[in-house]
Order: structure tokens, then C-alpha cells, then sequence
């Protein structure tokens, strides 16, 4: 397997013998590496309560995991800068009025979300 590594951000990618990579070279050295390297894909809402801080739980987690906050933004005139500062409960609220009170309809994104609160709150749609 043909090896290149950085030093620190911003250095010219080297081969182990010193010798300047080409273009071509770097990206068959980054294919190369990714090919070869395992890949773990960790869910923080689905560790154990073992982990401690790790996890996340509650409501306010729920309702401001990304796929939510991407179709919030979709849906709403709230700028990033303007949610971004709000607390983890605010944020939850502004969710949780936008796609839950304020629209209709069925949402793929919104549909788990409605399974969790009604199974977990007793909460229906």
C-alpha cells in the first residue's frame, strides 16, 4: 500500500522517502487509505447510560437531533445565528412548535420522532 502523511495542517504531502506527491498520487494514497481503514459510525443517542456523559437523553436531545434541525430550517424564517444562541431547551421548543404544532402533514423525518413520543409520553399525533 502506497503511504503519504502530513506533518501538521497545511504541509506539502510527502511519500515515507521524502519524495513530493503528485496530484494523482495523493488522491490514490487518500482512496488507498480509506479503503483499508474501519470505520465506525457512533450514534450518541444510542450508547448505553454506561457512557456516561457520552449519551444523549431526553426530550430536549431528541427533538434537536439533526434531521430535525435540518427540516427546522427548511420550515422556519429562524436564522442559524438566531437558534444557534438559544439554550438546548429553547431550541427543543422552537422544534417542537415549528414541526409538531404549526404544520401539517407527514414528514419522513418527523414520523419516528411521533412513534417515540407516542410509545415513550403517550403523546398523540
Amino acid at each position: 500500500m502506497r503511504t503519504a502523511f502530513l506533518k501538521s495542517t497545511g504541509q506539502t504531502p510527502v511519500s515515507r522517502d521524502g519524495d513530493l506527491l503528485t496530484e494523482a498520487q495523493i488522491s490514490s494514497t487518500v482512496q488507498d487509505v480509506l479503503a483499508t481503514t474501519q470505520f465506525i459510525d457512533i450514534h450518541t443517542h444510542l450508547f448505553a447510560p454506561a457512557f456516561g456523559k457520552l449519551g444523549l437523553w431526553g426530550i430536549d436531545e431528541l427533538l434537536t437531533y439533526h434531521y430535525l434541525e435540518a427540516e427546522f430550517f427548511r420550515s422556519s424564517d429562524t436564522k442559524p445565528e438566531g437558534y444557534w444562541s438559544l439554550s438546548k431547551r429553547d431550541q427543543a421548543d422552537a422544534i417542537w412548535r415549528t414541526l409538531f404544532i404549526r404544520r401539517q402533514g407527514p414528514s419522513s423525518k418527523r414520523k419516528p420522532s411521533k412513534r417515540t413520543f407516542a410509545k415513550c409520553c403517550r403523546w398523540r399525533a
